[in-house]
């Protein structure tokens, strides 16, 4: 085996996923054979069914001390920029997504005119003006940190946590394995419509407070989902992990007794909502009985919801959706959401720790998200780039075994719905066996994984036909990336980091974009490399895809920058440099010529931070003429052509 160097983010990941592994509750043989149904009515099946998902997977309350349209290359990735018909005289940048026409919510959106962001527990609206001017337009104060935010016209969408409400701490975007161990009992999860049709004066519409942790969201034509994982309060339970059949069962029948007295109310999650006068405030059940589906078979503990509410009108009642399912990634097309848990196979106690993820299919076509059909897979997923509906096949790259111990086999599966289950139809294996997955990118019928160990493989896969998916063709470069995002329809711009090998150990460096050229689609090739800083260099960008920006029609890039560099010549190659930046870096980049840096932006607020400290981020966001650099204390402004000398700052305070 060939190690390489963990760096202290990549141990805390390992860390929560070996956690993770050994206290997740799991599935106990979910398969696509059997889609579930809906709960009868009915509260006393629920409760049961419930009572004993909760008294058998007791491990995880133990751990937690509680008691579409067709694509092309080119069509997906970045928002179209658009100029607001009314208002803006600039074309802009809009948030990076996975899927063009399905928006997510990110810290900083824009009309053109207007900077609405995230600021501790405010909405700070920021004028812009010409010439890089910028005022503070308003500030909303809000009951809780704001995670983030959707602009539907003159409606914002806040998402925040609710002040007291305990907050799951991810180490990135990636994937956590065993969740929901990460998600508290008791944690809520807060939304604030908002009219900014006069950003001076925001109104609230109405504020709803909601059990359970917001996992992610989606937005389909102003149609906004909120996937939410909750996990209720339990008295003291013991462990089923462990032991033979008869003390699982034991164990099972004593926790069942110690549930006996709970109600639905104290198992299901509920909801509070107040209007702007501060009237209908009041509990209510998030998701009715009639709107609960259960599994087929076991699938976690935990309950899923799924609120829709329509930002067209937002003054109009939310829907609910129920399912008794653990959450970890959430992927969604135009017509389709999908949610994913990776588990242990089997049941607990576990004999085997192979691993598996159970898909599930919800219909997001209507008002309300309708639960379809369910499926699995061999082995675990990197992210939810790891799946893409296309002309109604899912793709879904996965992992079985471990990079570490050369176990490692990946593969990409097609599955198709058919008779409430999705079931494969296609598959490709022996995707670099023993090499751990980093990136994967589907476009339209072609998809693309990143794998790495020494060097980083880019494979190149043909979709075209579902039912017979082929590896077209490879490439392999120094290094890995974490991100792949679309340039044209011949070439991938890619971000990640450069690795240099030593007496058999590889060692991560600075980071690294590249531009791979697919046109041959058979033999890709790596057109050119740009490196940025040495070890110890670090960027969102590498594990949140919302912070990395990239302006199509005028080729330009913007990303954040934590640099390191080496004063002198490194005495090993595992010597990490010296913190010296911290901000946004702006090209222009092209096939043709490659990389031109265009200058970098340093962060007012932010001299010397722990990048991986919770909470801190960056985003670049191109209008008109400027680039806009956004860190949630403050915005900086300046002129793509002249960034060095037109810097602006204006702080947005708490």
């Amino acid at each position: 085996m060939s190690g390489h160097s963990l760096s202290s983010k990549e141990g805390f990941l390992f860390l929560l996923i070996a956690v993770g592994f050994l206290f997740s509750s799991g599935c106990s043989g979910s398969s696509g054979s059997d889609s579930g149904s809906k709960a009868p009515g009915a509260a006393p099946s629920l409760e049961s069914y419930l009572k004993e998902q909760y008294a058998s997977a007791a491990v995880q309350w133990v751990s937690n001390g509680q008691g579409g349209e067709k694509a092309d290359v080119g069509s997906s990735g970045m928002a179209s920029i658009q100029a607001e018909p009314e208002g803006s005289a600039f074309e802009f940048t809009t948030t990076n997504l996975q899927e063009r026409g399905v928006d997510e919510s990110d810290k900083v959106k824009t009309d053109g005119t207007y900077l609405y962001t995230a600021s501790g527990s405010c909405l700070v609206i920021v004028k812009l003006a010409p010439g890089d001017g910028m005022e503070i337009a308003s500030s909303t104060v809000l009951g809780g940190a704001v995670d983030s935010l959707y602009l539907n016209g003159k409606t914002a969408a806040v998402l925040y946590q609710p002040a007291g409400s305990p907050a799951p701490h991810l180490a990135d975007d990636r994937i956590a394995i065993g969740c929901p161990s990460w998600i508290p009992s008791g944690a809520k999860s807060g939304i604030a419509l908002l009219d900014v049709s006069d950003p001076s004066r925001p109104a609230v519409i109405k504020d709803i407070v909601l059990d359970g942790t917001l996992v992610s969201s989606r937005s389909v034509g102003g149609m906004l989902r909120l996937v939410l994982q909750f996990v209720p309060y339990l008295p003291p339970l013991e462990s089923t992990y462990d032991g033979t059949a008869e003390d699982h069962a034991r164990k099972v029948a004593a926790n069942l007794e110690r549930l006996k007295d709970l109600t639905m109310e104290d198992l299901t999650p509920s909801c509070r909502m107040t209007g702007e006068d501060g009237s209908g405030a009041q509990d209510r059940p998030l998701v009715s009985d009639d709107d609960y589906y259960l599994p087929g078979k076991p699938c976690g503990g935990s309950i899923l919801g799924i609120v829709s509410i329509d930002l067209n009108d937002p003054s109009s009642p939310f829907t609910s959706t129920g399912i008794v399912a653990d959450v970890q990634a959430v992927y969604a097309s135009e017509e389709s959401l999908f949610v994913t848990n990776t588990h242990p196979q089997g049941s607990l106690p576990a004999s085997d720790f192979s691993l598996e993820t159970t898909v599930l299919k919800f219909d997001i076509t209507g008002p309300k998200a309708v639960f379809k059909a369910a499926g699995t897979v061999p082995g675990s997923i990197v992210s939810q780039f790891s799946l893409s509906e296309y002309e109604g096949v899912l793709r879904i790259a996965a992992t079985r075994g471990y990079a570490w111990d050369r176990t490692a086999q990946n593969s990409v599966y097609c599955l198709k719905e058919q008779n409430g289950s999705l079931e494969t139809v296609g598959l490709i294996e022996d995707i670099a066996p023993g090499e751990q997955v980093y990136a994967v990118r589907f476009m339209g019928p072609h998809g693309y994984v990143v794998t790495f160990v020494q060097i980083d493989p880019l494979f190149t896969l043909d979709l075209s036909d579902p039912t017979n998916p082929r590896i077209a063709g490879e490439l392999k470069v120094p290094g890995y990336s974490t991100y792949l995002h679309p340039l044209g329809d011949d070439c991938i711009l890619a971000i990640g980091k450069d690795a240099v090998t030593s007496s058999g150990t590889t060692w991560y460096q600075g980071l690294r974009l590249s531009i791979f050229g697919i046109g041959t689609f058979d033999s890709p090739k790596l057109l050119h490399a740009e490196g940025i800083g040495d070890r110890g260099t670090d960027s969102e960008a590498l594990s949140n895809y919302r912070a990395f920006t990239y302006w199509s029609e005028k080729g330009l890039l913007a990303i954040p920058v934590y640099l390191c560099e080496h004063q002198g010549t490194p005495e090993h190659p595992y010597s990490y440099g010296t913190h010296t930046f911290t901000g946004l870096y702006v090209y222009r980049v092209s096939p043709q010529s490659g990389f031109s840096f265009l200058g970098r932006i340093p962060s007012p607020s932010c001299k010397g931070y722990d990048l991986w400290s919770y909470g801190s981020w960056t985003r670049g966001l191109f209008i008109g003429d400027s680039v806009y650099s956004v860190d949630g204390m403050s915005v900086s402004s300046a002129l793509t052509d002249d960034i060095t000398s037109t810097i602006a700052a204006l702080l947005l305070g708490a």
